[in-house]
């Protein structure tokens, strides 16, 4: 259970950062898991 808690955290903590970047990142579209964020913008 505390893994899952982590791992959220980890993620909005990661979709916060790239809207501060300027990313784009709508948080009512379909969710986005951080490995599919990392895979879209490791390229």
């Amino acid at each position: 259970m505390k893994r899952q808690v982590f791992i959220k955290l980890r993620e909005e903590n990661y979709l916060a950062s790239l809207r501060l970047e300027g990313f784009d990142v709508r948080s009512d579209a379909a969710p986005l898991t951080l490995e599919a964020l990392r895979s879209k913008y490791a390229r």
